[in-house]
């Protein structure tokens, strides 16, 4: 059965008003992912929760410069004495575990943060033998939009953000595809994301077979590949930036 040997696009979005799909346990394996780390601590009290679609919350955020975190990824993040361990100390502190990740980069003497990044939450921390944090794991939760003064991103208070939805529209029947004239039909599939996924998944087994191990819906494959295919970090910042169909369909276009 072809199928079962390709990737498994599925269909597991049931409530319309949460369309942000990940999984709510948090996969024990990443640990051993970053044995390097040292002895890892499980935060069990901070790893349950979601922040609900549209609110906005006021986190600390952390700007990392080449890096675009998407929902799903973990995050190993050093704990120092500097501006990035006393975000994290702080999101401890205030036992919510969040914090905002955004990429920044420089060039022709400006230095930029860009608006949409990730919300992610703290799983795991690590200490030095003298008991003092050292790095911790966050695996990225929400897409999100800094709505603060872009000027305060830095500051320990925390900068405001709006929780960006994942909407996954519902799959097209093929009755109803099937009675579209020629043209419409066409224009149906550029907008349904389990067509486009799985146009991704064909051309993305050419140079990743492992795709075909992926087990999960259009959005979360749309983030696979950002972490995944071999694009630039200007193209999985404008990728983040969209919604699931047109994510999809650009994949589609620069594979």
């Amino acid at each position: 059965n072809q199928e079962q040997e390709e990737a498994v696009i599925t269909n597991n979005n049931n409530n319309n008003n949460n369309s942000n799909t990940q999984q709510e346990g948090f996969d024990t394996s990443i640990t051993n992912l970053h044995t390097y780390l040292g002895r890892i601590e499980d935060l069990e009290n901070l790893t349950s929760g979601r922040l609900q679609e549209h609110s906005t919350v006021c986190v600390p955020c952390v700007e990392l410069e080449g890096v675009v975190l998407v929902p799903a990824m973990s995050l190993p993040l050093a704990i120092d004495q500097g501006y990035q361990g006393q975000m994290i100390k702080n999101s401890l502190r205030q036992k919510h575990g969040w914090i905002g990740v955004t990429q920044s980069f420089s060039g022709n003497r400006q230095y930029m943060v860009s608006l949409v990044g990730c919300l992610a939450k703290i799983h795991q921390i690590s200490r030095s033998d003298s008991g003092e944090l050292k790095s911790c794991i966050a695996v990225g939760r929400h897409r999100m939009r800094i709505i603060g003064d872009i000027s305060n991103v830095s500051s320990m208070k925390g900068i405001e953000c709006e929780v960006l939805p994942d909407f996954l529209p519902p799959i097209i029947p093929k009755e109803i595809t099937q009675n579209f004239a020629f043209w419409s039909s066409n224009v149906a599939k550029l907008h349904d994301s389990y067509h486009l996924a799985k146009q991704v998944v064909q051309i993305a087994r050419q140079t990743m077979p492992q795709v075909q191990e992926f087990r999960g819906n259009p959005i979360e494959l749309s983030y696979w590949c950002i972490q995944n295919l071999p694009f630039s970090n200007r193209l999985r910042q404008q990728l983040l930036e969209v919604e699931v169909s047109q994510r999809l369909r650009t994949i589609i276009s620069r594979s």
